[in-house]
């Protein structure tokens, strides 16, 4: 496969240490961009969030679509007040409609089998930006305008425009200290881990051929029966199973918001 990602050297320190390299992938927003598609007015909560709202006009706006009141659309004008007075402006889910940001995290669920959320953070001079959750996640955050500097479990770390920092899942992500106005585009990416995939492994089993082949039988057998009934047929199932289907299978679920 082609990699739209020409440069991520990450093999000597995935899921292991924080590591900064060059970005060279496709392009993210810019602030101009951002702005535009705020006065447009087109983004509607929850796709942008502004933290905190210091300025006294509400961000959004109720608009009237087809022929239905419509709340939550971003208010340009008032947005860039907030943005005046110190407020944090941050795009959710931006893969969802932008092209460079979107061939990114493709690249990212394809290579690593993986769900991943993409979020742009635009903040003013003095403020710092909010920190991705710890919450058994990576993170890789690439720098587009201005600097900011994180502690990543160690010494402060900063990025330049057209850096990247990787962070391996429970490590430590803060800022060290606010900065100047910046951009920066932030991609959680989240692997199924083994208890997701014995829990699925375990389900797709008991919805097999073989499970549903004694399932009016079984109440007849006895319970040492059972059992070596099930440690035959579940290693025999376990064998056959194709580990990157059930990966994938584990991902779109995690998408879903957990539905099968």
């Amino acid at each position: 496969m082609t990699s739209v990602i020409t440069t991520m050297p990450l093999a000597d320190s995935w899921g292991l240490r924080p590591k900064v390299f060059r970005w060279s992938g496709p392009p993210a927003l810019t602030p101009a961009e951002i702005w535009d598609l705020l006065d447009c007015g087109l983004l509607v909560s929850p796709y942008f969030e502004v933290r905190p709202e210091v300025a006294p006009a509400p961000a959004t706006v109720t608009r009237i679509v087809q022929t239905k009141p419509r709340p939550g659309y971003a208010d340009g004008r008032a947005i860039r007040e907030h943005y005046a007075a110190g407020a944090v402006l941050t795009l959710n889910q931006v893969d969802h409609w932008h092209a460079g940001i979107k061939a990114t995290a493709e690249w990212l669920r394809t290579e690593l089998r993986a769900d991943v959320r993409s979020s742009v953070v635009l903040r003013p001079k003095g403020t710092s930006p909010p920190s991705p959750a710890l919450d058994g996640a990576h993170v890789l955050i690439l720098q587009v305008t201005g600097h900011t500097v994180w502690r990543p479990g160690g010494d402060p770390v900063t990025l330049q425009p057209g850096d990247a920092l990787y962070v391996p899942p429970d490590h430590l992500r803060q800022t060290a200290d606010p900065g100047d106005e910046s951009l920066h585009v932030a991609f959680t990416i989240r692997q199924p881990g083994i208890t997701d995939l014995a829990e699925l492994a375990l389900a797709n089993f008991l919805s097999d051929s073989r499970a549903e082949a004694i399932a009016a039988t079984h109440h007849f057998m006895s319970p040492d029966e059972k059992v070596a009934w099930l440690r035959a047929e579940l290693s025999a199932y376990l064998k056959e199973l194709d580990s990157g289907a059930l990966a994938e299978q584990a991902v779109r679920i995690a998408r879903r918001g957990g539905q099968a």
